[in-house]
């Protein structure tokens, strides 16, 4: 009896925690135990880049690696249902080790099973922990290899994105940089910035829509997060529904069969890398939203250009919106806006055009001081000359009636005679 007593308690007490842990919120009160699967590094270093070491949060396979403490790094973090070697996640590898060297990672984590609701919410109670085990693996890469925070740029697609700002968030310093690859909406919409990913856990955190919208009728119609979460956010096409999956819904590109418009996110970032910042593609305007943006793009051209992509920077910050074609590449040429580069152009033209005009008022300024400093000597040499006459004809006045000189003389010898 005493021993059911005691099993019946350690039930309730079960169902107590599980009934503790029921939220509606993606982050539970304390992140379930999960570790990474594993971690991929490459680097130029290492077989040019086409080769992968598997690192971990351990010292010895982290000392053992090729990781370069002076160049940047970059975290890529896949979504759900997919994996760290997925097509999209190579190209950008590709691509990031084609601009420089540099340390590329990722990150490999038990993503789901099936395409199904239950089977995402399940997924998304990991993603804390996810979170956790990716900064004790930074931590390592830290206190072994000297990992700059501040030159470590994180990517994350959907649930990606939210482990990212996690892994941010349990690390002791800030990262650099975290991209938003169309953050995940469900249970992440109108949760407090502890509990998703936020511009307070990077120094910059930027962030692309594709397949945003608060009303669907079902729970993957529009997966990514309809709320601005980043310094920037960048709405392409309004950041709903993009014109290249008109004709598609799901898009196979390696995570699973969630929609087109939604995964299209990572072909956009990864189609960024072909441009610079004297091409005006995917150049991004800001305004209030995007009807206001169509109604006439030029006139939000706004004084600082921002690029969605890689060339996306902490200059300017705020909702920015631009538009694409329905078919790869999808940049659109922006004649009306001008670019970085030209942008930059102008204004040291107006800033040199500043600079002649004030050249110029100054040397008004001093032509007028010299004019006026030369009236007053004249005007002083002027009064100068009338003064020193006054005092001359003062002075040649007072010989003339000097009492040893002038007329008294005169009256004695007068009055001498007048005694004779």
């Amino acid at each position: 009896m005493h021993r059911t007593f005691h099993v019946l308690l350690a039930v309730l007490a079960s169902l107590a925690a599980i009934s503790a842990d029921t939220h509606t919120t993606s982050k539970a009160s304390s992140p379930l135990q999960v570790d990474l699967d594993a971690a991929y590094l490459w680097t130029r270093g290492y077989m040019e880049g086409k080769q992968y070491e598997i690192i971990g949060a351990d010292n010895a396979s982290v000392s053992q690696s090729h990781f370069l403490a002076s160049a940047d790094t970059y975290l890529i973090v896949h979504g759900f249902l997919s994996h760290a070697l997925v097509p999209w996640v190579l190209f950008l590898k590709d691509k990031i080790l084609a601009r420089g060297n540099s340390n590329v990672i990722a990150v490999q984590w038990a993503s789901g099973d099936n395409f199904t609701e239950l089977a995402y919410n399940k997924t998304s109670d990991t993603v804390p922990g996810i979170g956790a085990a990716v900064s004790r693996l930074l931590t390592t890469l830290q206190a072994v290899r000297g990992l700059d925070y501040t030159r470590l740029h994180a990517i994350g697609l959907n649930l990606g994105a939210h482990i990212a700002g996690f892994a941010a968030k349990n690390s002791p310093y800030p990262f650099g940089r975290i991209t938003g690859l169309d953050p995940a909406s469900k249970r992440y919409l109108d949760t407090s910035p502890k509990e998703r990913l936020d511009k307070s856990d990077a120094l910059y955190v930027d962030i692309m829509h594709t397949n945003s919208c608060n009303n669907w009728n079902r729970w993957y119609d529009c997966f990514g997060i309809y709320m601005s979460i980043g310094h920037t956010d960048f709405w392409p096409n309004g950041g709903s529904f993009q014109p290249a999956c008109k004709k598609t819904e799901s898009h196979h590109v390696g995570d699973g069969p969630l929609r087109c418009d939604h995964t299209i996110v990572t072909e956009y970032f990864l189609e960024s890398f072909d441009y610079d910042i004297t091409s005006t593609k995917f150049l991004a305007s800001p305004a209030k939203n995007y009807r206001a943006y169509c109604v006439d793009p030029v006139i939000h051209c706004g004084p600082l250009p921002q690029y969605m992509g890689i060339l996306a920077d902490s200059g300017s910050s705020g909702d920015y919106f631009l538009n694409t074609t329905s078919v790869a590449p999808y940049a659109i040429e922006d004649k009306s806006c001008p670019s970085r580069v030209r942008q930059s152009e102008l204004a040291a033209t107006a800033f040199m055009a500043i600079i002649t005009v004030l050249i110029l008022i100054v040397g008004i300024l001093l032509i007028l001081v010299v004019t006026l400093v030369y009236i007053l000597v004249v005007i002083f040499s002027i009064v100068c000359i009338k003064v020193k006459g006054i005092f001359k004809r003062k002075a040649e006045s007072a010989d003339m009636t000097d009492p040893l000189l002038g007329d008294a003389p005169q009256d004695r010898v007068g009055d001498g005679q007048k005694g004779a």
